[in-house]
């Protein structure tokens, strides 16, 4: 999912958790990664930044076209697209300036996401590359609870 407004605007539209003042984002490492894993996180929220300009959504976030909207979304990656998953689709965000990739994917441990690892990290990467060119875009995708991969790996090296 992308947005043309700042973080502080999409936490009071989304309520995001709170942000941190620094510009640079420093990837955790293996310990406070496994640390986050079985402790959790200290709120839930429907919509954090994982990656500079990059965000996870989750169901609610991909159905408030409202707040997508506000919030100024430009791009939507959703790993739960399909009839009986998330069924919002392009048509669903017609009428709204938002690019739409779908991923049409079985909720059960031994469906092979990786099939669908390159057309996201395209897509990711083309919504990153377009903010370079000045589009003020921040690119953001939306999760599911099986969904929570990171396809732009390919692109940065996380």
């Amino acid at each position: 999912m992308t947005s043309r407004q700042s973080k502080t605007s999409l936490n009071k539209a989304l309520g995001s958790s709170k942000e941190e003042a620094d510009d640079e984002y420093i990837t955790p490492g293996a310990f406070e990664l496994e640390r986050l894993f079985w402790k959790g996180s200290p709120q839930y929220t429907h919509v954090n930044e994982v990656w500079p300009k990059l965000y996870i959504g989750d169901e609610a976030t991909a159905l408030d076209r409202y707040s997508l909207e506000k919030s100024g979304f430009t791009h939507i990656l959703n790993a739960a697209h399909g009839r009986w998953n998330v069924d919002t689709g392009p048509e669903y965000y017609r009428d709204m300036a938002i690019e739409y990739h779908g991923v049409e994917a079985d909720d059960l441990p031994t469906f092979n996401l990786s099939e669908f690892f390159y057309s996201a990290a395209e897509f990711i990467d083309a919504a990153l590359q377009s903010d370079r060119r000045g589009r003020n875009a921040e690119p953001r995708w939306r999760r599911t609870d099986s969904s929570s991969w990171s396809p732009s790996d390919q692109h940065h090296q996380i």
